[in-house]
Formats: C-alpha cells, sequence, structure tokens
C-alpha cells in the first residue's frame, strides 16, 4: 500500500478499525511502498496527524508490525485504542494475535477483551511472544496494558533488513507476500 492508497482508502471506507500488517522501523516509522514498489517509511508524526483527521471514526487501530509502539504511543494521542508491538515479532504469533483479537471482537467483545484475547491465543499456542503486543487503551485506567516493559528507543534493532527491490521481489526475502492458495498451486 502505498501513502496515497492508505489515505484514499480511509476516506472511502470509513472504518472503525485499522489493521496495519507489515514491517516497522520503530523510531524510522512503518513500511509502505512509493510509487515506484519500493519500500517507503512513514514518520511516527505523519501517520499521528493522518489519524487525527480521522479521530471522531476510528475507534482501534492494530499495528501488528515490528517495533510499532512507538507509532501506537503518538497514535494514541488521537484515537482511543491501539495496539502495537514492543520488539519484533515473528509470523506465527503476529497471526495467532490477529485471530485471538478478532475473534473476541466478533464475539461482542471489548477492545480490551480482544487483546486479552489475542495474547492469549499466542500463549495457547506456545509461542513465547505473548508480551510483546501493548494497547494503549483510554477505558483502561493506567492508559496501557503490557505483559512486560518496552524495549528502549536505544536497544531497538530493526526486525527485518530492509531492502529495495528492483523487478520481482524474491521468494525468500522478508518482504514477499504469499498470497494462497493460487500460489501454492503454481509453485
Amino acid at each position: 500500500m502505498r501513502p496515497d492508497d492508505l489515505r484514499r482508502a480511509l476516506l472511502d471506507h470509513d472504518p472503525h478499525i485499522i489493521h496495519f500488517s507489515g514491517h516497522g522501523g520503530g523510531n524510522q516509522g512503518l513500511a509502505l511502498e512509493n510509487n515506484r514498489g519500493q519500500m517507503h517509511l512513514v514518520s511516527t508524526e505523519s501517520l499521528a496527524r493522518l489519524f487525527k483527521l480521522f479521530k471522531d471514526k476510528i475507534e482501534c487501530i492494530l499495528l501488528n508490525a515490528c517495533y510499532s509502539v512507538v507509532q501506537a504511543e503518538a497514535i494514541y494521542q488521537q484515537i482511543n485504542c491501539v495496539v502495537g508491538m514492543n520488539r519484533a515479532i515473528g509470523d506465527r504469533a503476529a497471526i495467532k494475535f490477529a485471530v485471538g483479537f478478532y475473534d473476541a471482537l466478533g464475539a461482542d467483545r471489548s477492545y480490551e477483551d480482544a487483546y486479552e484475547f489475542g495474547c492469549s491465543a499466542i500463549d495457547l499456542e506456545s509461542i513465547p511472544e505473548s508480551s510483546t503486543p501493548v494497547l494503549k487503551s483510554r477505558n483502561n485506567p493506567k492508559g496501557d496494558i503490557s505483559a512486560n516493559e518496552t524495549i528502549p528507543d536505544n536497544q531497538r534493532k530493526l526486525a527485518v533488513s530492509l531492502e529495495n527491490p528492483e523487478g520481482q521481489v524474491s521468494l525468500n526475502s522478508a518482504f514477499y507476500v504469499e498470497r494462497s492458495p493460487i500460489e501454492v498451486d503454481c509453485i
């Protein structure tokens, strides 16, 4: 998704929930694509400014990306409920968290409960990353929920090696997105 695509989608669809599933670079921002199909890091400030324009519409933002707690903290100044990751999160843990989160929302539970169900889903699979998601919520008196403290900025590392792919993205690239089932059949 390119920055223009994000802005237009927000205007066209008026969503209540935003789910970003991708790559994060901590203080460097979240990875989107530029017009040439190359990675483009969007700054925390730019994202917070954009989401401020939708503060009366958006209820919750889930940043399912490594080191995205930085963006969650900034966006939380405008949006009542934001989930970010305080360190790198593996694909299995990220998927399990999302499944648990949306299962709970589908059962008409609160965002705070959905967060707990997401963390529990990671735990139930014996994946040692259940303390990676952090919830920033105005419905919680403390403002945030986390089983562990966040990693200080000076200890943050990029979860993946950032690359500017040219042409076809390699199948073993961290930026390759598998589109099942058609690709499985093709491969």
